[in-house]
C-alpha cells in the first residue's frame, strides 16, 4: 500500500474547486427546487404572491448555497466579496442606476418577439397588506441578497480567474438567467442584463457591496414602477410597447458614465486577503 501524504495539521483544508460544469448544476438546482418548494408551499396551503414566491427562493438558495459551502476558498468574507471596494464603485452604481430604463426597454423589445400570455400581461397588484409586505420584501431584500450572494459572490470570482474578465461575467450573467428563466421564460432579457450589469459592478469594485446597494436599489425602483409611480411609457406605463428615447438617450449616457467609472475603478489595487488567513510562503528549492 502506498502511503499518502500527510497533511500539516496547521494547515487551513483546500476547499474543492468551482468548476463552469458545477456552477451550472448549481444554477438548474436553483430553478428546480424554486419550482419544488413553490409546489410544496401551496400544497400546505400558502396563496399565491410574491411572498410565497419570496420563501420559496429563501428556501432554494439556502439548499443550493449549502452545496456550494465547501467550495467557497478560506477566508469565506473574501471569497465572496464583503470587502471594502474601490471608491470609485460607488459612484459606478449611483450611475448604473440609469441603466434600469434601457433593461426594461430591452425587455420591451422581448415582449415584442415573444408576447406574454394574457393571464401574465393583465397581472394587476394586488392591495392587501400581505401583498404589499411580501412585495417589498422580496424585490428590496430577497432577490438583492440571493442572486449577489450566489452568483457574484460565490460563482463569479472563479469563473473570471478560468475565463477572464469578460467572458467570466458573461458565464455567470447567463446562468442568473437561466436559473429565472425556468420560473418565467419572458424574464431572460431583464435578467440577463440586469446580471451583466451587476457583474460589471462586482468585478470592477473588487467588492460586493456595490452591486449589492445597486440591486436594491433597482428594487426600489421596481417596486416603485410596480405601482406606476414615474408615469413612463414602456416602463410603468404599460400601455406603451417602448420607452421612447427621449427618456433612454439621458439613461444611456448617465451609464455610460457609470461604465466609465467602473473602467476606473478596475485599475484600483484589488484588496489583499488577511494576513491571518494568507498561507504561508513555499521555502526555496534547495
Amino acid at each position: 500500500m502506498i502511503p499518502l501524504p500527510e497533511r500539516d495539521p496547521e494547515s487551513p483544508p483546500q476547499a474543492l474547486p468551482i468548476t463552469p460544469g458545477f456552477a451550472v448544476l448549481l444554477s438548474l438546482l436553483l430553478a428546480f427546487f424554486q419550482v419544488v418548494f413553490m409546489l410544496m408551499l401551496h400544497g400546505l396551503g400558502f396563496a399565491a404572491g410574491p411572498g410565497t414566491w419570496g420563501i420559496a427562493v429563501l428556501l432554494a438558495f439556502a439548499f443550493s448555497f449549502t452545496l456550494a459551502v465547501p467550495r467557497i476558498a478560506s477566508p469565506p468574507g473574501f471569497h465572496l466579496g464583503f470587502v471594502r471596494p474601490a471608491p470609485l464603485a460607488w459612484g459606478a452604481a449611483l450611475f448604473l442606476l440609469s441603466s434600469i430604463l434601457l433593461i426594461s426597454e430591452a425587455d420591451n423589445i422581448l415582449k415584442q418577439i415573444w408576447p406574454l400570455p394574457p393571464e401574465l400581461s393583465s397581472h394587476e397588484p394586488s392591495g392587501s397588506v400581505a401583498y404589499q409586505l411580501g412585495l417589498v420584501l422580496v424585490l428590496l431584500v430577497v432577490l438583492p441578497g440571493t442572486q449577489e450572494l450566489l452568483f457574484r459572490g460565490v460563482l463569479q470570482p472563479p469563473m473570471v480567474r478560468q475565463f477572464g474578465a469578460l467572458r467570466g461575467i458573461l458565464y455567470v450573467s447567463a446562468l442568473n438567467a437561466l436559473a429565472l428563466a425556468l420560473m418565467n421564460p419572458w424574464a431572460v432579457a431583464s435578467a440577463f442584463t440586469t446580471a451583466l450589469v451587476m457583474g460589471v459592478v462586482r468585478h470592477s469594485g473588487h467588492s460586493l457591496l456595490p452591486s449589492l446597494l445597486l440591486h436594491a436599489l433597482f428594487g426600489v425602483i421596481t417596486l416603485m414602477a410596480t405601482y406606476e409611480a414615474f408615469d413612463i411609457p414602456g416602463f410603468d406605463d404599460t400601455s406603451a410597447a417602448h420607452t421612447p428615447m427621449m427618456w433612454l438617450a439621458p439613461a444611456a449616457l448617465l451609464s455610460g458614465i457609470g461604465f466609465s467609472l467602473c473602467r476606473a475603478a478596475a485599475a484600483a489595487t484589488p484588496p489583499e486577503p488577511p494576513a491571518s488567513e494568507t498561507p504561508p510562503p513555499e521555502p526555496p528549492e534547495g
